[in-house]
């Protein structure tokens, strides 16, 4: 085969490798950033839990997120804040905060838990459900359910 014929077909194998790629950006119907950021999960309005003077005068803020309780807290791994629901995913019992060793601690098998939700020591397996948080301005804000 002759080297302008092989670059020919090189050339369309090109063109029509990038044919599919094309009409997909065209596509109404496809996803797009766009499309994405207005879902309803990311459409979940932000709501005012307190301030960062509450936060840095007693530690925590405890919250409320429908019947559950959870609490706003400064992870001292990473400085971020972080909002941990306090139900444990062993068994439902009350995790409680232990400022004094940075973690929560489940009263009924001991489980213990990051600042920010992860497992430290079972029984349970899964981590402590968080919700997005944030500040704006003096207020801190949390993404409930």
């Amino acid at each position: 085969m002759e080297r302008r014929a092989f670059l020919q077909w090189v050339g369309i194998g090109g063109l029509a490798s990038f044919l599919p790629v094309a009409i997909a950006a065209c596509d109404s119907n496809s996803s797009s950033p766009t499309a994405e950021a207005e879902s309803p999960a990311s459409n979940r309005e932000f709501e005012a839990v307190g301030t960062t003077e509450q936060l840095q005068q007693s530690g925590k803020i405890d919250v409320s997120v429908g019947n559950e309780k959870a609490i706003v807290l400064r992870d001292p791994d990473s400085n971020n804040l972080v909002a941990v629901n306090l139900t444990c995913t062993h068994r439902g019992c009350e995790v409680a905060w232990q400022a004094n060793q940075s973690e929560f601690v489940c009263p009924c098998h001991q489980a213990k838990f990051k600042a920010n939700g992860e497992v430290v020591e079972g029984p349970a397996e899964q981590p402590l459900t968080t919700y997005a948080v944030k500040t704006e301005g003096n207020s801190i804000l949390i993404q409930k359910g």
